[in-house]
């Protein structure tokens, strides 16, 4: 299991290589909250990385935010099973999707109309000025959708060839589908926001994106990690209940290859290397 949020700040002697062993307590969570722990408030452009971590009115975090009576109220594990390929799909913002989003992106629609089980298919929001694409784990490659529309199997079951990117880095899609369920739409943008403060101060390179609907809203905020480990083989972990103050553990044991058991939900099936 990877370290503890107070171990990693303590500065208790671990097994593991501290991720940011010259930070304290105080200066990394102000640096979560408040954009760099200079008292300052600092903001990031785009839609996806702009606002505060701690913006959020106390009466609305507890009935819906991280204060919620739910948190932590039962385990996370064993509540997704063991799948093969996760497609994510760029569909404008995350604010403006409806409830049964997929319907309203037809390319969406066509890909999670012909995926088998073992394949998810999610809208996520992406940088703004991207062109439209397709982001598909494993193999971990970006795909632009026009490519994607015109050959939507070879997406399905992976075989992605001419014009694929490969996507290097880990990378965090977070549940912010706010017309799905109003959790989501509570911790899903702060927590998009706290992760992309955490992996600059720690060093890790990484994109996170928001996402639609992706099941046990009870559990929010939801995050979901991609990488590709040393040997080149992919892997998907989903966790829950995850929060701004604990974000840090999931972030090292993603680094480390590992998984963050206290609030793992289940992961992606390994894959083989894929080359692209």
């Amino acid at each position: 299991m990877a370290a503890t949020v107070g171990a990693l700040l303590s500065g208790l002697s671990l097994s593991k290589p501290h991720p940011f062993p010259s930070l304290s307590h105080k200066f990394y969570f102000s640096a979560i909250f408040r954009g760099r722990g200079d008292g300052k408030e600092h903001r990031h452009d785009g839609g996806c990385c702009s606002g505060g971590v701690d913006d959020l009115d106390p009466q609305t975090d507890k009935a819906v935010g991280f204060q919620r009576s739910e948190m932590f109220s039962k385990s996370t594990q064993g509540t997704v099973s063991g799948y093969d390929r996760h497609v994510f799909v760029a569909a404008g913002h995350a604010e403006a999707w409806p409830a049964k989003s997929i319907k309203e992106f037809p390319l969406a629609e066509q890909l999670a109309g012909s995926a088998p089980k073992s394949v998810k298919v999610t809208l996520f929001e992406d940088h703004p000025g991207n062109a439209p694409r397709v982001l598909v784990f494993p193999p971990q490659v970006a795909i632009a959708e026009a490519a994607a529309a015109q050959a939507p199997a070879s997406v399905l079951d992976g075989s992605i060839a001419a014009g694929a990117a490969p996507l290097p880095g880990l990378y965090f899609f977070v549940c912010s589908h706010t017309a799905r369920d109003a959790r989501c739409g509570a911790c899903g943008p702060r927590l998009v926001t706290a992760i992309r403060r955490a992996t600059t101060i720690m060093g890790v390179a990484a994109e996170v994106f928001k996402c639609s609907h992706i099941g046990g809203h009870d559990m929010a905020g939801n995050v979901l990690v991609f990488y590709r480990d040393s040997a080149g083989k992919g892997h998907g972990d989903w966790y829950g209940y995850v929060t701004p103050t604990n974000v840090v553990d999931v972030i090292a044991a993603a680094r480390n290859g590992e998984i963050y058991e206290k609030l793992w939900r289940g992961s992606m099936r390994v894959s083989d290397t894929l080359s692209v």
